[in-house]
């Protein structure tokens, strides 16, 4: 249900028509409907809508600001770009790295681009991977200082991150927005040490991941490949292995 507080129809900056609210129920088929001209995420929820150009945004990319101010660029207003300001119609993003041709905040001055939702994180948050609070880092590192992220352990080349500098820990931005990794296996207990579960280890790191590790539960052995979603009584100690200087495989057993 749209709360009836909201405006029926808007007429927004970067559609040439006025836009009618309609509302995206739980289950309701999207497969026809376009993406969101300004996040390219699926419809959901309160979104408006053009029916004459099949042209949607969701009501809360509608409300963003057309003009803003970031720590990024202290000196200079940001702006909402509802197409990228450049010949071939697609912009990399500042923040994330990655290239897009949605909506984005854009100084013409610096020639710097933000995806909405990269602009709109906290310089500051609490996340499960670590026990500390971590900083907003939207400083990219020089070539030379390369290091990569102590979630999904890729490298991290142009992009913010968010970081315990104490603890030397931190991750891209965008991993913070994915908070479940994945359970890369689950094997019974009496498999614990077999070539079977060693190999799922092995393929871990070689795709990439320092932070394979198996947890204990009463019956089950899981296969993490990273810590963000361990049980807080695992989650205890690996970040004090973490803190004396461990970030590899680890086979945790309950007490």
């Amino acid at each position: 249900m749209v709360r009836p507080n909201y405006n029926q129809s808007i007429q927004h900056f970067s559609h040439p028509h006025p836009l009618e609210l309609s509302n995206i129920q739980q289950h309701q088929p999207t497969s026809n409907l376009p993406p969101c001209a300004a996040c390219k995420h699926p419809p959901s929820g309160p979104i408006y809508t053009c029916r004459t150009c099949n042209f949607i945004l969701h009501l809360s990319c509608s409300e963003r600001p057309q003009f803003i101010t970031h720590t990024c660029d202290p000196n200079h207003t940001l702006t909402l770009l509802p197409f990228p300001a450049y010949p071939d119609g697609a912009f990399t993003c500042d923040a994330c790295g990655l290239q897009d041709n949605c909506f984005s905040y854009h100084c013409r001055i610096c020639s710097l681009d933000l995806h909405i939702h990269c602009a709109s994180m906290p310089n500051s948050l609490n996340h499960q991977a670590h026990q500390h609070t971590l900083r907003l880092s939207n400083r990219p590192p020089p070539p030379e200082l390369t290091y990569n992220c102590d979630i999904c352990n890729g490298v991290v080349v142009n992009q913010w991150t968010y970081d315990c500098l104490p603890c030397d820990f931190g991750f891209h931005l965008t991993c913070a927005s994915n908070p479940h990794p994945r359970v890369i296996n689950n094997l019974p207990n009496t498999a614990v040490n077999s070539a079977a579960t060693q190999a799922a280890i092995n393929s871990i790191r070689l795709a990439g991941s320092r932070n394979a590790m198996i947890l204990t539960s009463p019956n089950t052995y899981y296969l993490y490949e990273t810590s963000t979603s361990i049980p807080q009584t695992a989650q205890g100690r690996i970040n004090a292995l973490r803190l004396r200087g461990s970030r590899n495989c680890m086979n945790l057993t309950r007490n």
